[in-house]
């Protein structure tokens, strides 16, 4: 995982790594805002805008395992 460059699955391993739910938090906040290209940052914030996209996003599984990780109900 070197640079901004981070797969799915790379940041999902981050996430469910960390010690506790704030420390999760922080860490992806810090990759949005830190660590993303401006590209990375415009495709995320255009998912989030778009309600069918983000309805996808959302079914899927490692979405899934975020939301439990975090308590979410799917």
């Amino acid at each position: 995982m070197s640079g901004k460059n981070f797969s799915p699955e790379q940041l999902l391993r981050l996430l469910q790594n960390s010690k506790s739910e704030q420390e999760s938090k922080n860490l992806a906040e810090d990759v949005f805002n830190n660590r993303l290209s401006d590209e990375q940052r415009k495709r995320i914030e255009s998912v989030l805008q778009n309600k069918d996209a983000l309805n996808r996003l959302l079914a899927g599984e490692q979405a899934q395992k975020l939301m439990k990780r975090f308590g979410q109900k799917p």
